[in-house]
């Protein structure tokens, strides 16, 4: 069930069967999304990572390094 998909941006882990990444776009049900500049943690099911930059419900967050938490 679990699918693992790897490309130029990073690895995405998604129930879904299409993963968008080619600008570094994830597209996930799970609550992980990892990029090349950080870890991003959420509930989230949209996540959206461009240069270190994650997008949920209109909040921006720089991970380009670390690990940021959004609960």
């Amino acid at each position: 069930m679990l699918r693992i998909t790897i490309n130029r941006q990073g690895i995405a882990i998604t129930l879904l069967p299409i993963v968008i990444n080619r600008q570094g776009i994830v597209i996930t049900l799970l609550p992980i999304a990892l990029n090349r500049q950080g870890i991003a943690i959420t509930l989230l099911p949209i996540a959206i990572n461009r240069h270190g930059i994650t997008i949920f419900l209109l909040r921006i967050v720089n991970i380009r390094q670390g690990i940021t938490k959004i609960n």
